[in-house]
């Protein structure tokens, strides 16, 4: 496996190494171990979400069923992201 833009070897499949990008653009870590199956991407917002991206997915709409989840996931962190600075703009005033 090559290396790409991230700092992740890259994923055998297209639109998966696509994903990949996209979560390392919206400032997601992206962890992959040696001789491991899959990718681990963790969210940095309060929600703490996580998700494993597995190198040979066995379902046809895999990179689908991914980029859904993201969607709503992100949607989930900007209202946490949201919410966490309106606690805080209170807190200072």
């Amino acid at each position: 496996m090559g290396r790409t833009n991230g700092y992740w070897p890259k994923h055998p499949k297209k639109d998966l190494q696509a994903l990949l990008l996209r979560f390392h653009r919206l400032k997601w870590r992206i962890e992959f171990r040696s001789g491991g199956n899959y990718y681990k991407v963790k969210c940095g917002c309060p929600g703490r979400h996580y998700r494993n991206i597995h190198k040979s997915p066995s379902g046809a709409n895999y990179a689908l069923d991914v980029r859904k989840w993201l969607d709503r996931t992100e949607r989930e962190c900007l209202a946490a992201r949201r919410e966490e600075a309106a606690h805080e703009e209170q807190a200072q005033s």
